[in-house]
């Protein structure tokens, strides 16, 4: 039975990552990384904000292609496909506004005199897969839907159709995918706003996937990340019914995406829920957990 240790979002930053496969032991040979006996788990966006884009792709490929790894899409892969796509009529998939443009502008700068080996990671990002299971331990880049799993269920964005579908709000594969590669997002009360990481105002709230249960929930303690939201109101059980609530028997779920703060420690969102995304997009360390086959058990790693 494979062992693995599962890594969170990157975003571009290759001294981070090389310095986490030393901590876990990973060495160079033959151009790709690897372990006597464990393998890796990536849980996506390995593109955007980061100095070194091209050579974190490169590295996650290489170890893909040598079996020793798999790598999963996250949104800011699923968001470069949009903004490289177009329409039947010639608008690009995701609207190249300046918000959106500055949001890919490290992997476009990076990009711009690579244009033919762009086209090759496009393609590569087309045939990432969306979740990852084994016996005692499931994977996802930001929320796990058994519903949603089910919508796209088969299909893949090498098809024209799915692509299109993606970025069609109108259709279930889009709702499916702005869930499980997003996480799910619920309408404020009238006359709330908040900022986001980005400092942006949004009238939407980011909001947890599990532990729902009936009563009232406050904004507070729904919002992703956690702590992240110091307002009042709060949401009943009935508006939250079209959320996924991921049940308290089900096996471990990773995921990434969430952005959370170190603080020193690195801790499960639930008895079943962790999330290994530590900002390193920004100025927060790579985290990996070394899975052991529970979380109480497993080992975790951070970068300086």
């Amino acid at each position: 039975m494979r062992k693995w240790d599962i890594v969170g979002d990157m975003h571009g930053q290759m001294g981070k990552l090389k310095c986490l496969l030393n901590l876990l032991g990973y060495r160079k040979s033959g151009g790709s990384y690897s372990h006597p006996d464990r393998h890796m788990l990536f849980l996506g966006d390995y593109i955007d904000r980061g100095p070194e884009i091209p050579a974190v792709l490169e590295t996650v490929r290489k170890m893909v292609d040598a079996g020793t790894a798999v790598a999963l899409m996250g949104n800011h892969e699923m968001n470069a496909l949009h903004y490289h796509n177009s329409s039947s009529d010639g608008r690009p998939l995701r609207p190249h506004t300046k918000e959106k443009t500055r949001q890919h502008s490290a992997t476009l700068e990076q990009f711009s005199s690579r244009t033919s080996e762009w086209k090759e990671w496009l393609a590569w990002f087309s045939a990432l897969p969306l979740q990852f299971e084994t016996r005692n331990f499931r994977a996802i880049h930001a929320c796990w839907s058994s519903r949603w799993l089910t919508e796209v269920k088969n299909r893949s964005f090498l098809e024209r159709d799915f692509l299109l579908d993606s970025a069609n709000p109108t259709t279930p594969t889009h709702q499916a995918l702005e869930t499980l590669l997003k996480g799910p997002e619920v309408a404020l009360p009238d006359g709330l706003t908040i900022l986001d990481k980005d400092q942006k105002s949004r009238k939407t709230l980011r909001v947890r996937w599990w532990g729902l249960c009936p009563g009232s929930h406050s904004l507070r303690s729904l919002a992703m990340p956690p702590d992240s939201l110091d307002a009042p109101g709060s949401l009943d059980y009935e508006t939250l019914r079209s959320v996924p609530n991921y049940p308290p028997d089900e096996k471990t779920v990773f995921c990434g995406h969430y952005w959370l703060h170190h603080g020193g420690e690195i801790l499960p969102l639930s008895d079943n829920v962790m999330c290994l995304d530590y900002s390193a997009g920004k100025d927060g360390p790579l985290v990996a957990c070394r899975w052991n086959g529970s979380i109480q058990s497993s080992e975790f790693f951070a970068t300086p």
